[in-house]
């Protein structure tokens, strides 16, 4: 969470980490949140999502086999609705029972 905080502050956006300790005993973990305006809530995500591909290239490639109806894995075509590739099962979409 700190490491987020800096690249915001870093591109002079305004934000700060709240959170609350998990218990002493170490059973629970703690809960933090990285807390911006709203005013400044989208150009933070914008700059997030650009920090995440700076440090993980390999996501943009993924993205793009997606957006051509492509495993990210393997490159066999998918149809967009596909909950597993049918080359190599890579899980393409979590679908959770209501």
């Amino acid at each position: 969470m700190d490491e987020l905080r800096n690249v915001l502050a870093d591109s002079g956006i305004p934000c700060t980490v709240s959170g609350e300790e998990g218990c002493s005993k170490g059973g629970c973990g703690a809960t933090y949140c990285l807390l911006v305006t709203s005013e400044n809530a989208q150009v933070a995500h914008d700059r997030i999502e650009e920090y995440c591909m700076e440090i993980h290239p390999e996501i943009k490639d993924s993205q793009e086999l997606i957006s051509q109806g492509k495993c990210p894995a393997c490159g066999c075509s998918v149809s967009s609705d596909a909950k597993d590739c049918p080359d190599c099962g890579l899980t393409l979409m979590i679908v959770f029972d209501e």
